[in-house]
């Protein structure tokens, strides 16, 4: 049976998730934040949280020195590769272990889970 619990320990318990939440958060939001910096705001001491000028310079920067096209037809080719490679094994090795479970006793239902 079920526990009881009581409004304290829950709020305890959401209280903590939050903080466990933010606490991972917090170094996405500080990359995301930096990236609208100049450089000079990226390494002042004290850290500039969210009073800094804000600026885009450096995805225009970022935008005229890659080329993205490049980026993006080498994902596709790995991706659509690795699909195809996981397929070409994943096919042949289903069929055999289907062909097993079903010659071995113990281990037709095993075989049933894999199809008729």
């Amino acid at each position: 049976m079920a526990r009881k619990q009581t409004m304290r320990r829950q709020l305890g318990f959401t209280a903590a998730a939050w903080l466990v939440g933010f606490l991972i958060f917090f170094p996405i939001l500080w990359m995301f934040l930096t990236s609208f910096k100049t450089e000079g705001d990226a390494y002042a001491i004290p850290p500039k949280f969210l009073f800094f000028h804000w600026t885009t310079e450096n995805y225009a920067e970022v935008q005229s020195r890659a080329d993205y096209v490049l980026h993006a037809y080498n994902s596709i080719v790995l991706s659509v590769g690795a699909n195809l490679a996981g397929l070409v094994l994943a096919i042949p090795i289903t069929a055999g272990l289907k062909a097993v479970c079903d010659n071995v006793a113990g281990l037709r239902n095993y075989g049933r889970l894999l199809g008729d």
